[in-house]
């Protein structure tokens, strides 16, 4: 009889002391997870060409042509509409200094034939403000004209791709030529530069 008690005794101690060890739980459902890059799109390419005009060096969305040079100071750019945007464009073309016959504002230094050949495309009344949306769109307007959608979808090369953004932006650097589109324009960006912008606008999965 005490030999089944204390047999029974030496269970109980084995027992709470087996049921006191921690337990690691494993959750067997977990699967690695492959990381996604940070998947801008087009902004990736915009960033590029606010790099290379320069803009994003100065008041970016509101920049002009050689840091207001043309415009007498400072200009809040995304408070105008398209039509004051027009207008301001118009007198920085008539200033008797603006050798470079050019009326490029904004972050993309966008000038005023392409802005208004982009309002009749969009369909855009003029009231619209100038802001950083517009801008923003403008853009992508202008990177979809040079292939942006073509590109995206496999059916242009990158170096098509880059050739035909430098026609439309001189500061990007043309692959054909190691240089500018655009005589006296040596590009401001090297390469590979430009080749890793459109590797991150690709928004593909990375192990």
């Amino acid at each position: 009889m005490l030999a089944r008690i204390a047999m029974a005794l030496v269970l109980g101690v084995f027992a709470v002391a087996v049921s006191a060890t921690p337990v690691r739980v494993v959750n067997l459902s977990a699967e690695p997870r492959q990381a996604v890059t940070d998947c801008r799109g087009h902004m990736e390419i915009l960033d590029l060409i606010g790099k290379t005009e320069g803009t994003d060096r100065g008041r970016g969305y509101n920049e002009t042509l050689a840091y207001g040079a043309f415009t007498n100071g400072q200009v809040n750019l995304v408070a105008l509409t398209l039509n004051e945007i027009d207008v301001l464009q118009t007198r920085m073309l008539a200033h008797p200094q603006n050798s470079f016959n050019s009326s490029a504002v904004g972050r993309y230094q966008i000038v005023r034939s392409t802005m208004r050949s982009l309002r009749t495309e969009l369909g855009l009344t003029g009231n619209e403000l100038f802001d950083v949306p517009m801008q923003d769109m403008l853009a992508k307007a202008l990177l979809d004209r040079r292939g942006y959608q073509k590109w995206a979808n496999g059916l242009i090369s990158d170096i098509q791709f880059q050739a035909n953004l430098s026609f439309e932006w001189a500061s990007l650097t043309n692959p054909a030529t190691g240089r500018g589109s655009y005589k006296g324009q040596n590009g401001r960006i090297k390469l590979s530069v430009q080749q890793s912008a459109l590797d991150r606008a690709r928004c593909q999965l990375t192990d």
